[in-house]
């Protein structure tokens, strides 16, 4: 506030020596003046020391107190170059390296969004899109469990993941096998064998199910050797079908694999299904006398049928009088063969005749006379018998006689059948 001025008084009353009337009125006038101003200014500055005093109660509120730096709870202090001291920093163990980071091994980079940049992520060829989840041609999906939800399963099958067909199932060939052997291969042509279901249509194959379909499955004489017993296996075609191989039968037998399942030896990705036999003329064969096609599955009775013919002979060794019947066997299974039919001599005199039954070259029934006492009387013949294959292949069955005087032949005239299950 501004100096006040003072009012002469004089020095007695009235003495002339003091201010005039006026010019001391002027000088109250003008200290009035100046203490209004002086308490105007004086109120200006108790409220800006007010709010000087409330602003710096509001940063004290909102500051931390010099006790907490360094202290555990508080704050870190900074060093020299304006970091926190290793000391105030945690363990090794509670953070990931700068080291670490975009490295193989380490941990990913976040790009300005705050997600992996596509550099760091894998490949499309080692992802599944997430569009093929649960669809057809996709993946089942998991639920709660881990498990496949059952709308996503075929045939109640629980558990595991396999690619969906058309109407969202697991396709049978990803199921376990229920369902075997439920097929035949069949003679169609002199070009062509064919698998054909039969009592159903299933068929393992690498212990899965495979399914036959209804117009078989073909295989072509192309396929073979001529006059080469061939074995004829079953065999996925990559695509959830069946294909059919052939596999000369001496370089690649069968066995039953750990499974039951007859396969190509050391390697149960091939089933068997059969074997078959072409001619020189490499065409598979299937007469009545001769069946070179025969099924491992279902197999059944076949019979054969050779004409009756005469056979006339002069020698007194066994010699083959027909050309006989040739089916396929497999080993273990059981021919039934019968020779009947009637013997005479083809000049007069007393002589004897003698039949016989072989496999190949094997005797297996026969081999008693007949008297022939004058010539053209007939004597009945009939040899019957049963013959157990001990390998797999082919077997001539034919009738083989003989006379016992050179100088009287014999004619021989003979039904020749037999029953075979291929």
């Amino acid at each position: 506030m501004q100096t006040l001025e003072t009012i002469n008084v004089g020095q007695a009353p009235n003495d002339g020596t003091g201010d005039e009337h006026r010019t001391a009125f002027q000088k109250v006038n003008t200290n009035f003046d100046r203490v209004v101003q002086g308490v105007g200014e004086i109120g200006t500055a108790a409220q800006e020391a007010a709010d000087a005093a409330q602003a710096a109660g509001q940063v004290a509120a909102g500051a931390i107190p010099a006790s907490e730096k360094g202290e555990a709870g508080g704050v870190a202090p900074l060093d020299a170059a304006g970091k926190v001291p290793a000391a105030h920093l945690p363990e090794q163990e509670e953070f990931i390296p700068m080291a670490q980071k975009g490295v193989a091994e380490g941990v990913a980079t976040l790009g300005p969004d705050g997600k992996v940049t596509s550099d760091q992520l894998p490949n499309a060829v080692d992802a599944i899109p997430l569009t093929e989840k649960g669809q057809p041609g996709g993946v089942a999906t998991l639920d709660d469990e881990g498990k496949v939800p059952a709308p996503q399963l075929a045939k109640g099958l629980a558990g595991g993941v396999a690619p969906l067909d058309s109407s969202v199932l697991i396709p049978d060939i990803y199921l376990p096998f229920r369902a075997h052997g439920q097929c035949r291969l069949v003679y169609v042509s002199a070009s062509e064998i064919r698998l054909m279901p039969e009592n159903g249509n299933g068929l393992i194959i690498d212990e899965r199910q495979f399914r036959i379909p209804v117009a078989g499955v073909p295989l072509a004489n192309t396929a073979f050797v001529a006059s080469t017993l061939h074995y004829v296996y079953a065999a996925s075609d990559g695509v959830g079908g069946v294909k059919l191989e052939s596999a000369v039968a001496a370089t690649n037998p069968h066995s039953r694999h750990t499974n039951g399942v007859e396969v190509k030896t050391s390697d149960p990705t091939r089933t068997l299904v059969g074997m078959a036999l072409t001619s020189a003329a490499n065409v598979f064969i299937w007469s009545s006398i001769s069946r070179w096609v025969a099924s491992w599955f279902n197999r059944r009775k076949v019979a054969l049928i050779e004409a009756s013919s005469n056979s006339p002979t002069g020698s007194t060794a066994p010699v083959k009088l027909t050309q006989g019947l040739y089916p396929l066997l497999w080993a273990g299974s059981v021919a039934s063969i019968d020779l009947a039919g009637v013997t005479w001599s083809n000049a007069a005199g007393a002589t004897g005749s003698y039949l016989q039954i072989r496999a190949d070259t094997t005797v297996i029934a026969g081999g008693l006379g007949y008297t022939l006492s004058n010539s053209p009387w007939q004597v009945p013949t009939a040899v019957v018998s049963k013959h157990e294959a001990t390998v797999d292949g082919l077997i001539n069955f034919a009738p083989y006689g003989w006379t016992n005087n050179t100088t009287i032949p014999v004619t021989f005239r003979q039904d020749f059948n037999g029953s075979v299950e291929i």
